[in-house]
């Protein structure tokens, strides 16, 4: 279960610090590891320790003989506020929410569990094609 960003940012900043609201935002960086507070609550990764990175890996997927680019990713189960989505692109420009889970979560000791996301569209010939995680948390 979630125990909502607002409770963990007090588990990781301190809120008499006079810097409490730069740091502790959703899109602060504090260690300077290039992920955000609110990529460091989804995947369950120390927001001050810049070695603590999210375990994620793209790879493709085979479903009815048909290969797809996937994503798949450790991260606290998505809750009452937050949803972990992915988005397609075959230009780095636009990018669609055109993916779909894969399988069951598969939970882990620390309450996090493994997710695979694919896109909707097979992988054709020598299309380029990206896929990102789209991380949203309502405050």
């Amino acid at each position: 279960s979630s125990i909502g960003y607002a409770f963990w940012v007090t588990e990781h900043f301190d809120p008499s610090s006079p810097d409490f609201d730069v740091v502790s935002g959703p899109a602060a960086d504090p260690d300077g590891d290039t992920m955000s507070n609110a990529a460091e609550y989804a995947f369950g990764t120390g927001p001050n320790d810049s070695s603590d990175m999210p375990q994620i890996e793209v790879l493709v997927v085979n479903v009815e003989d048909e290969d797809y680019l996937a994503v798949r990713f450790l991260a606290r189960p998505s809750g009452n506020d937050l949803q972990i989505s992915g988005e397609v692109s075959d230009d780095l420009s636009s990018w669609q929410s055109a993916t779909t889970v894969v399988g069951d979560g598969i939970a882990t000791d620390d309450g996090r569990q493994w997710l695979t996301l694919r896109a909707n569209d097979p992988l054709l010939g020598a299309l380029t094609r990206q896929i990102r995680l789209r991380i949203e948390i309502s405050q």
